[in-house]
């Protein structure tokens, strides 16, 4: 029996945001199915230390091969099955300082390949645009007047089995 520890093998991949940087990642949710897309366990995953582990061990079932479905925030529980792994119509929080960086990761693995831990790669599935102006001559003041960008989505639809889909 193989205790299934998730670790972060990639912390880069997390350390890029600010908000939700390698030190400052302390929980996510993880969803394993197996083959025929049944639930094996959801779960919440805490930080200790450098891995992540939740209130209960689970160990791997026989040679199984699992698909494992994790996110951050995980301040609603994502129902996600075989058949779907859906977020319907997520759209950030209008002012920046209640924004949260969305994060997801997705990883099938077997016992085998997978004794130490099952490693999970995170990936940003939003983007923050951030513009300034710099002006090296103190001779100058600049202001910027304006700033537009145009055709951007507000919302969509997040699948887990397939990407960001349905922008509106």
């Amino acid at each position: 029996r193989v205790s299934m520890i998730i670790m972060l093998l990639s912390c880069m991949m997390i350390s890029s945001c600010e908000k939700e940087s390698e030190n400052e990642l302390q929980k996510f949710y993880v969803t394993a199915l197996y083959e025929d897309g049944t639930e094996y366990f959801s779960a919440l995953f805490t930080r200790e230390g450098n891995v992540f582990v939740s209130e209960n061990d689970y160990y791997w079932p026989s040679d199984e091969t699992l698909s494992f479905y994790a996110y951050h925030p995980c301040d609603e529980i994502i129902n996600i099955t075989g058949e779907s792994a859906l977020i319907e119509d997520f759209t950030p929080a209008a002012e920046i300082a209640d924004q949260i960086d969305f994060i997801s990761a997705v990883k099938v693995t077997n016992k085998e390949e997978s004794a130490a831990g099952v490693a999970l790669e995170f990936e940003h599935k939003l983007s923050q645009i951030e513009v300034k102006a710099k002006n090296d001559n103190k001779g100058y003041n600049v202001k910027v007047k304006a700033v537009r960008i145009k055709n951007v989505a507000k919302s969509g639809d997040f699948d887990f089995v397939g990407a960001m889909t349905n922008w509106k």
